[in-house]
């Protein structure tokens, strides 16, 4: 029996969300934990001492390391960049987390590298690895409910303005989920337009809290997204994490109140669903024994975040109501 050698992750960042990361890595089959980094050294060694691995003083370090054959990279945005290009430098494939970087110039320029140094750079556009969504693309693949028409898809929860400083915006943050899940479900689009505003902070007048995009795919589907941080919204029906979609003979629908839920340190009041906490479990997985091991395309590549990140750059830019894509 052929015995396949483990593939040894080591993870960048050690914030809230790298610990589904992590807990990702241990779920995988051929997935091992080698090591961290942080900018906290203090983090990384608690980090280290609990699973008992390494703790790198340095990006470097871990990048110099030979038992790492990847990296997650879970820092904040503005290392993306530098993090992901090091890492394929150094022969090893990556997976960043969202946004990859903050422009798409960087973003085509982080999967050049990547391709010519012959490694794998897969975004973490972990929405399309939960079970309903997999589901619903299944759905429209299959025809079974006719052509889809119409999609609404909506983030919507009330972000302090001390913790919305720490991104950047709304529309980058949360709406860019979003838009690669519609580009999942209906494939490219034809054109957008959109609206951006702060409507409730009143410190950081330049962080927009409500983002709306409008959508028409190539295949004639009308999207429609809405993006806010400005409010919670608690009801039965919430808009707190939705997709539904329209189609010839049904509608396909789900909500982050209709889930199983669980708390887990958030950093605001939406509790986190299980099918949240599992697309960080699957696209780990995905990354390490389908993409790495088996050879598999990934589901959501980078060029998938570069036609995201066109889309969102074409709403910030404000210089047209209608732009062409």
């Amino acid at each position: 029996m052929r015995m396949e050698k483990a593939v040894g992750i080591a993870v960048s960042g050690l914030g809230e969300i790298s610990q589904l990361h992590i807990k990702g890595i241990l779920r995988s089959k051929h997935g091992k934990l080698i090591g961290v980094f942080s900018h906290s050294h203090e983090r990384a060694r608690e980090i280290a001492r609990m699973y008992g691995i390494k703790a790198y003083s340095s990006y470097e370090e871990l990048c110099r390391d030979n038992d790492v054959d990847a990296v997650i990279i879970a820092s904040k945005d503005e290392d993306h960049l530098p993090q992901t290009v090091e890492a394929a430098k150094a022969g090893k494939h990556v997976l960043v987390e969202k946004p990859p970087a903050l422009t798409v110039t960087d973003v085509e320029f982080m999967n050049k590298i990547c391709k010519e140094n012959n490694v794998i750079c897969m975004p973490v556009h972990n929405y399309i690895y939960t079970p309903q969504m997999m589901r619903l693309k299944d759905i429209i693949m299959r025809g079974d409910l006719g052509k889809p028409l119409y999609a609404f898809a909506s983030v919507f929860h009330k972000i302090s303005e001390e913790n919305a400083r720490k991104y950047h915006g709304t529309l980058i943050t949360q709406a860019y989920h979003l838009v690669y899940s519609l580009l999942f479900l209906f494939g490219d689009a034809e054109y957008v337009t959109g609206y951006l505003d702060n409507v409730s902070y009143k410190e950081y007048k330049n962080i927009d809290d409500l983002a709306i995009v409008i959508l028409k795919f190539k295949n004639g589907v009308v999207g429609h997204i809405l993006s806010g941080w400005c409010c919670d919204d608690p009801t039965p029906t919430s808009w707190t994490w939705m997709v539904k979609v329209f189609l010839e003979k049904g509608v396909f629908t789900f909500n982050s109140m209709e889930a199983l839920s669980y708390s887990q340190s958030a950093s605001y009041y939406q509790s986190r669903t299980i099918d949240f906490q599992e697309s960080f479990f699957n696209i780990v997985s995905y990354f390490i024994d389908n993409v790495i091991i088996n050879k598999e395309p990934p589901l959501s590549t980078m060029e998938d975040a570069i036609k995201t990140f066109k889309i969102l750059e074409s709403i910030k830019s404000h210089k047209i109501d209608i732009a062409r894509i």
